[in-house]
């Protein structure tokens, strides 16, 4: 398994972040809003990180298929 290749972690990360903004919305008070700001900066991060290798992947591509 790879995270790298395939969107493993970044889209349950990023949903689980959505749902505990949810049930803190409604007033679910379990749900502790310092993990959710965790789950949420962690979820922004990785995103970023995948969207700048995405970007390097495919100018590489390009750059190979002018040559």
């Amino acid at each position: 398994m790879n995270i790298f290749l395939k969107d493993e972690v970044g889209v349950p990360s990023t949903m689980g972040a959505i749902l505990f903004n949810f049930f803190q919305l409604i007033g679910v008070d379990l749900i502790s809003m310092g993990l959710t700001w965790s789950i949420s900066l962690l979820s922004i991060i990785y995103l970023v990180y995948k969207i700048k290798n995405e970007k390097r992947q495919y100018d590489r591509l390009k750059n190979d298929s002018k040559d």
